[in-house]
């Protein structure tokens, strides 16, 4: 991840990356996570926090929204799966 929450898988064996998608409109990466189903779950955006589902097997990057959207701020530095 990168600014404006660009995601790039890198592919050590050319020594290149590759640009998959951008996670959110606001960018901000806070938290990236890996699940026991190999999914990677991301925190990222400002001022609100959005959560977005990536999913290597398949490449489908989905922004799930808003963690909290009535409260005008939402930034968070850490973050939780089950």
């Amino acid at each position: 991840m990168v600014a404006n929450s660009l995601l790039f898988r890198f592919h050590w064996e050319e020594e290149r990356f590759e640009c998959i998608g951008q996670a959110t409109d606001s960018g901000r990466v806070a938290t990236i996570e890996e699940d026991d189903d190999g999914i990677i779950w991301i925190g990222a955006g400002y001022p609100n926090m959005h959560i977005v589902r990536f999913d290597p097997s398949t490449g489908d990057l989905n922004d799930c929204g808003v963690v909290n959207d009535s409260l005008s701020r939402c930034y968070f530095h850490a973050s939780l799966y089950h």
